[in-house]
């Protein structure tokens, strides 16, 4: 009986130092007892009675203490190891870089790259519409040398009838004195 009673007590000491190598990367606390192991890649975190730290996420690589929430005692979790962040979106550890875009993030970037394309777009019609100026200020001024060119033809014309016509009248005058002399 007495090596029985030895022989359980042996048993109860193994099983209870045992349970600290059942969980090699930590336990989750309740009660005093280790609820559940954490899994690979991550260890326990306890604050004993101090300020939580959140953990290390996507959105938040660098926690700070929170010492609004004040101190908590007993508080255990399991945290992603360094260099690794907890991605919220599929609750698995990840490296920062390996991080997914937020939508809001994404849906920003997009939002600035089509503000960029319309930006483009405009200044491009912006171009069109001062080319398409130019070429109108150009074929207008083209019109009006070809008027004002047409206009001093038209007066040439005007200035060479004129002077034909002094011609003829100086002809005929002429024409009329000889027939007054030969009278």
């Amino acid at each position: 009986m007495k090596l029985l009673i030895a022989l359980c007590f042996v048993a109860l000491v193994g099983l209870s130092l045992a349970q600290g190598t059942l969980y090699p990367n930590g336990c989750i606390w309740i009660e005093g007892r280790c609820a559940y192991g954490c899994e690979d890649g991550t260890h326990d975190y306890t604050t004993g009675c101090d300020y939580v730290t959140p953990e290390a996420t996507c959105d938040n690589p660098n926690p700070v203490p929170d010492i609004d929430a004040g101190e908590v005692c007993d508080y255990t979790a399991c945290y992603c190891n360094s260099p690794t962040v907890r991605d919220t979106t599929t609750n698995k550890c990840v490296r920062l870089e390996d991080c997914p875009k937020k939508e809001e993030e994404k849906k920003e970037v997009e939002k600035k790259e089509e503000e960029k394309k319309e930006v483009e777009k405009k200044d491009e019609e912006k171009k069109g519409v001062e080319k398409k100026d130019e070429e109108k200020k150009g074929v207008e001024k083209k019109e009006e040398e070809k008027k004002d060119v047409e206009k001093k033809e038209g007066e040439k014309k005007d200035v060479e009838k004129k002077e034909d016509d002094k011609k003829e009248v100086e002809k005929k005058e002429g024409e009329k004195k000889d027939v007054e002399k030969k009278e």
